[in-house]
């Protein structure tokens, strides 16, 4: 998981009002006294991996990361569970490994310190469907692309996915040595489909991640540029194209899309720094991200 620095504006200067709502944050409102900084995203069948630090006030010129140690977490869901025995790692890391969250229980995370306000978030991870994938070769305006068509079973059912399409190829070269390559292919919506997706600002429709806010028919096509030999793939051994669907909570949806969009450069070190002025946040007292999200993957060999 990121590292959170106020510093860089990365997220979670202020909570405008202390609400179970999800908020998005706006420097102009910004409260300088330090708060909890919660960062956990969890997913069916996943230790449960939580991080910890503090805020600090945005003229602080500290790069480090100010990390929170000695604080007691615990998480109960709607079907009963309680967990409450997590080990600290480090750097802000409490980790549970003996118990994994379950698609569709609504969790609420507690955490307690002797120095800061008590904080708490609640959200869950989705249930999966199925969402019947196709793929075959399409020409368009020229060039070669992957078609990528879904034909969900329960189609008014979803919503707030996220798609990507991650290409591996293995060459080998004039010697006999093996080369691998991982790429994150560029894709759009389909000609139909291009009213249900969500858009990077002052993008074009190509992008290596696509949003789907809500379905409006009962199916959509992508096109990748991924996923097809090409003519200069002379020595190409194996290869193979991955999609991955991220059933997201609303609470996780909207923190990737809002943290994607935003504007950012890199210092000469190598600091991420955000431009854009609203994060996303959940959690209550204090700052941060407690999200659910289930996971779908499907290969191709080509």
């Amino acid at each position: 998981m990121k590292s959170l620095q106020v510093l860089s504006l990365a997220f979670f200067l202020c909570v405008m009002g202390i609400s179970a709502c999800e908020s998005v944050l706006d420097p102009k409102d910004f409260n300088t006294s330090p708060k909890m900084v919660v960062h956990c995203f969890f997913s069916p069948g996943q230790p449960w991996e939580v991080e910890l630090s503090v805020s600090r006030n945005v003229l602080n010129d500290t790069l480090q990361p100010i990390w929170l140690q000695q604080a007691d977490i615990s998480i109960s869901g709607d079907d009963g569970s309680y967990i409450d025995d997590f080990e600290f790692k480090g750097k802000g890391k409490y980790i549970n490994s003996e118990h994994r969250p379950v698609e569709g229980v609504l969790y609420t995370i507690s955490i307690v310190h002797d120095d800061y306000p008590r904080v708490t978030a609640s959200d869950s991870a989705p249930k999966t469907m199925d969402i019947g994938i196709s793929l075959k070769q399409a020409e368009l305006n020229g060039k070669t692309w992957i078609e990528m068509t879904a034909d969900p079973v329960q189609p008014a059912m979803l919503n707030h996915l996220i798609i990507s399409n991650q290409v591996r190829k293995t060459y080998l070269n004039e010697k006999g040595d093996t080369l691998v390559f991982d790429e994150q292919a560029l894709m759009m919506p389909g000609p139909s489909s291009s009213g249900d997706f969500l858009y990077i600002e002052g993008e074009n429709q190509v992008q290596t991640k696509l949003y789907l806010k809500k379905l409006s028919t009962n199916s959509f096509s992508l096109l990748s540029q991924g996923g097809y030999r090409k003519a200069s793939d002379i020595n190409l051994i194996d290869a193979l194209s991955a999609w991955l669907f991220y059933f997201g909570s609303e609470t996780f949806f909207g923190y990737q899309w809002i943290t994607d969009n935003s504007k950012t450069y890199l210092e000469s070190d190598g600091t991420t720094v955000y431009l854009k002025s609203d994060y996303y946040s959940n959690i209550n007292n204090g700052y941060g991200i407690f999200a659910g999200f289930n996971l779908i993957r499907y290969e191709k060999t080509f």
